[in-house]
């Protein structure tokens, strides 16, 4: 979980959330040390998400790849990633609070003459709110864990005034701090002129939790292991590498589009190794001593100074039809029927031919008697 405070009026808008990620095991609420960045920026829009920080992960990858940027292809973006992982991930789905199953999203953006922010919550159906401040008012808003206790934390400075919109932010997030929200300030200002970061700025907190690193990373010694999931990250987390014991096999990935599996149960139900690169991928197995070594794929480029073929009982292909040059698609076949293979002497026309395998005339010539 995470807080977001945010403070509107209708130019500018000062959006501030912290970066402790934790995560639930046996029960027990753990901190990680590493920061996740919460507040991002996608092209004119600020965003902050709270909750599972898998699908917020998926939302970040996908979202800037829609050719619309706008709130409402961020719903279906946001919709479509609580339901793929859903899908995707039932038992990890199923371990989950519900709080921490979706995602709710906060996202402003600077349009018509002003800011504007917009809410997606999966509690009302992902509906969008959007809010808009008059010239004379600050209107406040919070998201996330402990966001009531935020708002009420913020309302005596916003009555008295005078007070600087920094100092009293910074006040609310040490005060909540120590659990599910600390770390650092990730502050952003948004106006016309655009979107503007300010440095980050450390939460003053005394962390009750136990480190997520502490508890899994202190084993010395030999282990044995079994029936267990290790992974060097929680899921959507990335770059990270895993081996599962439901799905019984070793994974390192880049992102959630680009990865390598080496899986116990793959294609055809082989033992095989799996590529994966967006709507892309191939795989590498063994079927049979008879076929040897597969590569399965939509397409194979190898790419090297030298290559040797080396087939010592012969090489087989479908036909030499579909070998073809890149340069001008022509196919073996073709270029082997343009061979010239054959002469012949036409006694009536005194004609000299010359014929290429494919029967094609290539050239002739008259000769005198």
């Amino acid at each position: 979980m995470s807080l977001c405070i945010c403070l509107q009026n209708s130019e500018k808008l000062i959006i501030v959330a912290d970066t402790a990620l934790v995560i639930k095991q046996n029960g027990e609420l753990l901190r990680f040390r590493k920061p996740f960045e919460k507040l991002v920026q996608v092209e004119n829009f600020l965003i902050f998400m709270s909750g599972s920080a898998d699908v917020a992960c998926n939302v970040l990858e996908r979202f800037p790849q829609e050719s619309f940027k706008t709130i409402h292809s961020l719903q279906k973006v946001v919709i479509n990633s609580c339901r793929n992982f859903s899908i995707s991930h039932p038992e990890v789905e199923a371990s989950l609070d519900e709080a921490t199953r979706g995602v709710a999203v906060f996202a402003a953006e600077y349009a018509n003459g002003g800011v504007i922010v917009h809410t997606i919550q999966p509690s009302d159906g992902f509906e969008i709110h959007s809010y808009t401040a008059s010239d004379s008012e600050t209107r406040p808003h919070a998201g996330g864990v402990l966001a009531d206790e935020a708002l009420s934390l913020l309302d005596p400075f916003l009555r008295k005034g005078g007070e600087s919109v920094p100092k009293m932010i910074e006040y609310v997030f040490n005060e909540l701090s120590g659990a599910e929200i600390g770390g650092m300030l990730t502050i952003a200002v948004l106006d016309k002129n655009g979107i503007e970061f300010m440095p980050p700025r450390s939460i003053n907190e005394n962390v009750r939790l136990r480190y997520y690193e502490d508890v899994f990373n202190s084993f010395r010694g030999s282990i044995c292991l079994t029936g267990s999931l290790i992974q060097t990250a929680e899921t959507g987390i990335f770059p990270r590498a895993e081996m599962s014991n439901t799905n019984k096999m070793f994974k390192v990935a880049s992102s959630s589009n680009s990865s390598v599996e080496m899986r116990s149960s793959g294609s055809n139900a082989l033992s095989d190794i799996y590529f994966k690169t967006g709507s892309a991928h191939a795989s590498m197995s063994l079927p049979s001593a008879s076929t040897g070594l597969l590569l399965d794929g939509d397409k194979l480029t190898a790419e090297f100074l030298n290559i040797y073929l080396r087939g010592y009982l012969g090489v087989s292909v479908p036909s030499w039809d579909t070998f073809k040059s890149v340069e001008d698609g022509e196919s073996i076949l073709n270029a082997l029927d343009k061979l010239a293979i054959n002469l012949t002497f036409d006694d009536s026309t005194r004609n000299l031919k010359l014929w290429s395998k494919g029967r094609q005339l290539l050239a002739q010539v008259n000769i005198p008697k």
